[in-house]
């Protein structure tokens, strides 16, 4: 019954433009095969944009723990008057990086995904958000990423990465595992193996007090704050842990970085260390 709801909300946001009876009743036969209402009607809202971003299969679905994320960033360079320079790893449909750059006029970014589908997914909702002039997209890894740019060059760095452990991966949803992205959901065995290397992208990419936000798996926080293993110490070599912060449903879900205000930086030559600007 919600799931009716949410395709009868979708049509009414679009004004009933091209959806008659037929197509609505072929909509309820997709969703009762368990298909995301997203990628049944083929965009969704998400906050702050003033467009609904277009959602195709199999790239990962916003969510709305994500507008938490957006939200925080937001309201935390209210005062810093935004920044100059971000990058986002891992930018499936673009939710993050375009919400950004449509909040932050001056701001200039950088959308980063393996996967070349989301890459375009991205672009299509650039123009759609008249956001594209100032977007520049990067078909790879976070780590492909970092060996090519210029080193110490961004002062926000954000990434809703996969950071689901592969064993929980057969006990989701039938909606998320038989429809989203695998590749945008595994973590591997702890859920960190792409979380690390954002991380180490990070350490290459920040400027000294670069801020560092990510979006992570529940039980992750506890690690960031408690004893952090040895793989995941190495990476954190140079930050500050600002904190973390639950989402709207009192999950753990957030961690919020800083790069030291005077670390060195690879390329720079040994012992270099590059201030704050």
């Amino acid at each position: 019954r919600s799931s009716v709801r949410l395709l009868l909300d979708a049509c009414a946001r679009s004004g009933g433009a091209g959806v008659d009876v037929e197509t609505f009743e072929a909509w309820v036969q997709r969703r009762a095969r368990r298909e995301p209402v997203q990628y049944i009607v083929g965009s969704w809202p998400f906050y702050p944009l003033p467009v609904e971003l277009r959602v195709k299969p199999p790239i990962l679905i916003p969510r709305p723990e994500t507008e938490e994320l957006v939200d925080r960033i937001i309201n935390d360079f209210k005062e810093e008057l935004g920044p100059r320079r971000l990058v986002d790893f891992g930018s499936g449909s673009g939710a993050i990086v375009l919400s950004l750059l449509h909040s932050f006029p001056s701001a200039e970014a950088v959308a980063v995904d393996p996967k070349e589908e989301a890459i375009a997914l991205t672009e299509e909702n650039a123009l759609r958000c008249g956001v594209r002039d100032r977007l520049t997209l990067h078909h790879g890894t976070a780590k492909d990423f970092a060996a090519a740019a210029e080193p110490g060059s961004f002062d926000l760095i954000v990434s809703n990465p996969p950071y689901i452990p592969s064993c929980e991966l057969p006990g989701l949803q039938v909606d998320v595992r038989d429809f989203e992205d695998h590749g945008a959901l595994d973590g591997g065995v702890d859920g960190l193996d792409v979380v690390i290397e954002v991380l180490q992208a990070a350490t290459v990419l920040g400027e000294a007090g670069a801020k560092v936000y990510l979006e992570v798996h529940h039980s992750h926080p506890a690690v960031f704050e408690g004893s952090v293993p040895s793989h995941l110490m190495a990476a954190l070599e140079g930050f500050d842990l600002l904190g973390t912060v639950r989402d709207v449903y009192g999950q753990p879900r957030f961690v919020e970085l800083r790069r030291k205000l005077s670390v060195p930086v690879p390329g720079d030559g040994p012992g270099a260390c590059r201030p704050k600007k």
